[in-house]
Parts: structure tokens; C-alpha cells; sequence
């Protein structure tokens, strides 16, 4: 009764929410602008089996969980309040997506402006604008990518080299083929392997297959960052080593074939800085494994990447092209640390609260060496790290293009 009840309550919510009450200039006065352009074209989309991908704060908007919440179970009898039908998109640490057959739809709050080269990156060809209120309050970001483009980079490069000479370009789906070119006589496949969890993880091959992860030989289970890892494969005689299949065991201890939807043909970008993972609060001991970070708009999901404190180094150069004052912004929860030239700039390492702070500094032209240190204890967990350039009037994410990993 009380699942009808709230069902067909939300259903005519959702009629009067968007009709009468949309257009009401108290009402829009009074509500957030934002989460009711979102809630609109996230059931939309859904009426229309679009994916829809939300940067991490629109993901937990209460009118949105509330209305698509009665329009799904009305529809599917799905219940969205214990799986959403949506899906959150950290552009730093989530791209690229899986195709699925369809367009995807993004929505992302307006501070990712500044950053969308990096989700051009992945998709060129997206159609990517600000959605204003009225043509003067700014709103959200929405990106539309076509099924054509997530589809293009799906999969990874195979090459196959014949018995007479001849070499074979082709897109696989995974490494996981018994060829049926019968003068195939070795085999390379390259691309990108996404992961949606940090953890141990490990490869069970077959055909005597060479693994390369990040551009090291795979020899043994390894400690995995989550995010996007380069992949190399190959066999030396396909004659003699007949089917070649990858697998893999997975941090909860399952072995599968690797499915499709986690191979990419893209190389990672290589812009951003090094971040080094420890499995304590301190950065003591060898990481637990190091992963590229484009920019910071940082939140980790419970237990990544370890189940307990953690603790992160993030190194590399600031590439200053224009000399003058430069401002910089961090927040984080819990404890950061900025250090740039080898000087600490600032830092607020107070554990179980949030951690804020502002800084100036003059800096010459040419690449700063900086390293920011983070820590977590427990509870909720972000680092974000802004700039404002001498000249500019606002203040905006340090964009990857400025950013230079530290070279192994």
C-alpha cells in the first residue's frame, strides 16, 4: 500500500513540479535552479533509455532520487532508491564509459568548465554546452556524446602477423580469440584497461601469452589503482600456443573472462600529476600503487582504495607560462599539504574535518616542481585544488594542461 501510495504520489509530483509550479517565479525563487533543470533532463533521457552520467553532487539531489523514484516504478517496477538508474561520473578518475548502443548523456557541475579538454580528450566530437537559467544564471554543463563515438574507442588494437609476412590490423572486442585466420603466426593486442576498483588483482592466461600493465611485465598478483592502466599483449607463435584468452581474478576473488566493456582503445592522457596510494595515514612504506590525476575534483568512494585510512602523494611540475602572482585555493577532508619550489605554501592537517586554505605566491616563468599530500582517516573525503593566474578574474581548477607527472 505504502509503495502505491508513494508511487503514484510522486508521479503526479512530477506533473505538477514541472508544470505549474516550474513556471512560477516563487517557486524558482525558492528552490534550487539547478537540481530542477537536472531532475527534468535526467527523466527525460531515462524515458528515452539514454545512459545518464552525473558529476558527484547532482548524483545525490533529493527532487531527482524523489521523482524518478515513482516514473521508473511506475514504469519498470524498478526501485531507484536502492540502485539509481543513473550513473556518477568522476571525469578525473570515470572516463572513458562503456557503450551500450546509445547516446550518452552528461551532466556536470559548471566548475568542470574550465577542464573539459581533458573530457574532449576521450571524445572530440561531443557536443559540449553551459545550461543557463533565463540566458543569465549559469546551471550545469551538459555534454552529449554519440553512440558512434563511445563505440569507436571500445575494444582494443589487435595485430596479427601472417605466416608469409603479411601484418593484419583489426579491432577486437577483448583478448580472448581463436583466430580463425589458420596462417596467423603471432599476435599483439594494445589499448586500455579500466578498472572500476582499486585492489589486488591478477591474470590467468592462455597460450602462453606476455603481459605488459603500465608498461611493466606482469608477473604475479599486483596492487591496482582504479582509473584507466595501458595494456599490451602478446604471442609469440600462435601455431604452437593455439587460443589465446585473457581472464581475470578481480579483488572480491571472482575469475572471468575480462568483459568487453573494460577494454578501450585510447593511450592515457599524459598530463596531470603522479599520485602515489598508501595503505596508511602517513605515506609510510612502498605505495600501494601510483595512478595519473588529470586535475582536482577528488572524492573516493567508500573503501577505495583500501577498506581504512589512507594517505596520497601527488608529484610533479606546475608549468607556469606567464610570470606574476598566482593564487591558489585547497580544500580537502581530511588533512592536505601543498609544497611548491620545495617550500610548504600551506597545509591543514587537522584529522575528521575538512581542511581549507588560501595562499599567494609570485612565481617566474618554467616548471615548479609540487607535490601535495593527503590524507584520510575516515568519513568523507575530497581534495580539490584551484588557481586564480595573475590577470584573471575568477578562480578555476588547475587544468591539467599545466600539470607535469614526475617521470619514472
Amino acid at each position: 500500500m505504502l509503495v502505491s501510495v508513494l508511487s503514484g504520489s510522486a508521479v503526479w509530483e512530477g506533473s505538477v513540479y514541472f508544470g505549474r509550479q516550474a513556471e512560477s517565479m516563487a517557486v524558482q525563487a525558492g528552490f534550487n535552479l539547478t537540481e530542477n533543470q537536472v531532475t527534468r533532463e535526467v527523466l527525460e533521457a531515462l524515458q528515452s533509455d539514454t545512459p545518464v552520467y552525473l558529476s558527484p553532487r547532482f548524483n545525490d539531489f533529493s527532487p531527482l532520487r524523489f521523482l524518478a523514484y515513482g516514473v521508473i516504478k511506475r514504469k519498470t517496477g524498478h526501485n531507484t532508491l536502492d540502485d539509481r538508474p543513473w550513473r556518477l561520473a568522476r571525469p578525473e578518475q570515470d572516463l572513458p564509459v562503456p557503450s551500450t548502443g546509445h547516446d550518452a548523456l552528461f551532466l556536470l557541475d559548471t566548475y568542470y568548465e574550465s577542464v573539459m579538454d581533458y573530457f574532449r580528450f576521450f571524445y572530440p566530437q561531443a557536443e559540449i554546452e553551459k545550461v543557463y537559467w533565463r540566458r543569465e544564471v549559469p546551471l550545469y554543463i551538459r555534454a552529449r556524446v554519440s553512440g558512434a563515438e563511445l563505440a569507436a574507442i571500445q575494444g582494443v588494437n589487435a595485430r596479427l602477423t601472417h605466416v608469409d609476412g603479411r601484418v593484419e590490423e583489426v579491432v577486437a572486442s577483448n583478448v580472448d580469440e581463436n583466430w580463425r585466420h589458420g596462417d596467423v603466426t603471432s599476435a599483439e593486442w594494445v589499448g586500455s584497461l579500466h578498472l572500476e576498483h582499486s585492489g589486488i588483482y591478477d591474470f590467468v592466461e592462455q597460450g602462453s601469452l606476455t603481459i605488459m600493465v603500465d608498461n611493466r611485465s606482469w608477473t604475479g598478483q599486483r596492487f591496482l589503482c582504479s582509473g584507466l592502466h595501458d595494456l599490451k599483449v602478446t604471442q609469440a607463435d600462435s601455431k604452437v600456443q593455439g587460443l589465446a584468452r585473457l581472464s581475470w581474478k578481480t579483488p572480491d576473488g571472482a575469475e572471468a573472462v575480462i568483459p568487453a566493456e573494460a577494454f578501450f582503445r585510447v593511450k592515457l592522457p599524459r598530463q596531470g600529476l603522479t599520485g602515489y596510494y598508501y595503505a596508511n595515514e602517513n605515506w609510510q612504506g612502498e605505495s600501494l600503487c601510483q595512478k595519473l590525476t588529470p586535475f582536482f575534483l577528488l572524492a573516493w568512494p567508500d573503501r577505495d582504495p583500501v577498506d581504512g585510512p589512507f594517505s596520497a602523494r601527488f608529484v610533479g611540475s606546475l608549468r607556469v607560462t606567464k610570470p606574476g602572482e598566482y593564487r591558489f585555493r585547497v580544500n580537502a577532508d581530511d588533512g592536505v599539504r601543498l609544497t611548491l619550489d620545495g617550500k610548504v605554501l600551506g597545509e591543514g592537517l587537522v584529522p575528521d574535518r575538512p581542511n581549507d586554505f588560501r595562499v599567494s605566491v609570485n612565481l617566474a616563468a618554467g616548471d615548479h616542481p609540487i607535490q601535495i599530500d593527503y590524507f584520510q582517516q575516515g568519513g568523507g573525503s575530497a581534495l580539490e585544488f584551484y588557481w586564480q593566474p595573475p590577470g584573471s578574474a575568477e578562480e578555476t581548477p588547475v587544468p591539467p594542461s599545466v600539470l607535469v607527472p614526475q617521470t619514472p
